[in-house]
């Protein structure tokens, strides 16, 4: 929209007054932060508006995010610790330009560093710890698609041992542990249990598990269709 794309020119010309006066002050490094989650809102609205001319980030302003979201990254670290929300969030807004742009491995270190902080320093943000886990689990999905060895991403929750053996279940089993997160919190029939819906159908779908899929592909419609009204793309 118009506002995402003011927004992100007011956030360049703060980052660039941050870096001349105050370059390693915590208000810097929230620009770098907002700076990067615009561009993320804006790719997002060009998926879902693609019948309606939505504007969407540029290459330049798309690689400028990535470097302002890692400088974010890790700059939370310094200010309020490895795993600390902050850097969780930005490690998250990183793992989804990646994923965007097809590289699904990076995008998996991004989500599971974001998950591993989540659940040790905010367990109780439920929303987050569900949405990292539905993006990891797309993630591990689309590096196996792509004949990607999975064995060192790994989640850290996970023993190790189960986890090489089980490696074809980590998709699924990620977008289970989602729902039932979204579930068991209150979450149910919000957008954010339609999308990992849609994901675990996705999921189902490459595994030639047809039923499940279209179970899954018919409730997230079914949501969609209520929050947004059943002409909504």
């Amino acid at each position: 929209s118009g506002e995402n794309v003011q927004a992100l020119e007011y956030y360049k010309k703060a980052l660039r007054t941050k870096n001349d006066f105050a370059p390693n002050d915590a208000g810097g490094t929230e620009v770098f932060f907002h700076l990067g989650a615009v561009s993320v809102r804006m790719e997002k609205a060009s998926k879902r508006q693609s019948g309606k001319s939505p504007t969407k980030p540029d290459r330049d302003d798309l690689h400028l995010a990535l470097s302002c979201l890692t400088k974010a990254q890790s700059r939370y670290r310094n200010h309020y610790g490895r795993n600390s929300v902050e850097a969780a969030d930005a490690s998250f807004l990183k793992g989804e330009l990646l994923a965007n742009r097809g590289d699904h491995s990076d995008a998996a270190v991004c989500y599971r560093n974001s998950l591993q902080a989540y659940n040790t320093n905010a367990p109780e943000e439920h929303l987050k710890i569900a949405t990292a886990l539905s993006a990891l689990g797309m993630a591990y999905l689309r590096m196996k698609e792509n004949g990607e060895d999975l064995a060192d991403y790994a989640r850290p929750d996970i023993d190790p041992d189960r986890a090489e053996e089980d490696e074809d279940e980590w998709p699924i089993e990620c977008l289970e542990e989602a729902l039932s997160t979204l579930m068991e919190h209150g979450h149910d029939g919000t957008e954010e249990h339609a999308s990992v819906l849609f994901d675990k159908g996705t999921a189902h779908a490459a595994r030639q598990e047809i039923d499940l899929a279209l179970l899954c592909y018919e409730g997230s419609l079914h949501f969609y269709r209520a929050l947004f009204g059943p002409d909504d793309l």
